[in-house]
């Protein structure tokens, strides 16, 4: 079949990330590719609505699912006296440029800069991440930054932004 759910797609590819994320201290990478409007960020994160549940919500995407499975582990780990810190950090890229998405506004984005050695960002925001009620704030700034605009095949709306113009990475660091 071509369709799956949320649920599904989760089912299928989650344990195993979050696992080796956990327990292996293994860096993981999920991504969507495609076209415009066919549901890439949709598969990520979910319906924007769902993104401001405090609780797990039946039409969250893969990334806000990882989430409250690594919560779960980490409560376990955390159980056994682990010291364990998970952050969350956002950044797009638009425009040959990158930016924070966690502490950018339409006043003004914060521009993050990419090592040049490492090829990694430096000077993103990253928030604490315990439980499923601190992803909702955290979607929140990320999708209220993420620069977005209607187009025929993803219309604005008060429930939808409309269809994503950049790529964004989301980035889930944990800290033993």
């Amino acid at each position: 079949a071509d369709k799956a759910t949320q649920r599904e797609v989760t089912d299928e590819i989650v344990p195993g990330l979050v696992e080796s994320f956990t327990a292996e201290s293994t860096s993981v990478l999920f991504f969507s590719y495609g076209q415009t409007g066919t549901g890439k960020t949709r598969t990520m994160l979910g319906t924007e609505a769902s993104l401001r549940s405090a609780e797990p919500h039946e039409e969250w995407g893969v990334f806000p699912r990882v989430c409250t499975a690594a919560f779960d582990k980490l409560a376990a780990l955390r159980a056994r006296g682990v010291k364990c810190r998970l952050s969350g950090s956002a950044i797009e890229f638009y425009l040959g440029e990158c930016f924070d998405l966690l502490s950018s506004s339409r006043a003004g984005n914060s521009p993050v800069q990419i090592e040049a050695q490492s090829h990694m960002p430096a000077g993103e925001s990253c928030v604490p991440l315990e439980r499923p009620a601190d992803l909702a704030p955290f979607f929140e700034k990320v999708i209220a930054n993420r620069t977005a605009r209607s187009t025929n095949f993803n219309h604005a709306s008060a429930e939808h932004s409309g269809s994503s113009r950049s790529h964004a990475a989301l980035t889930l660091t944990l800290a033993t």
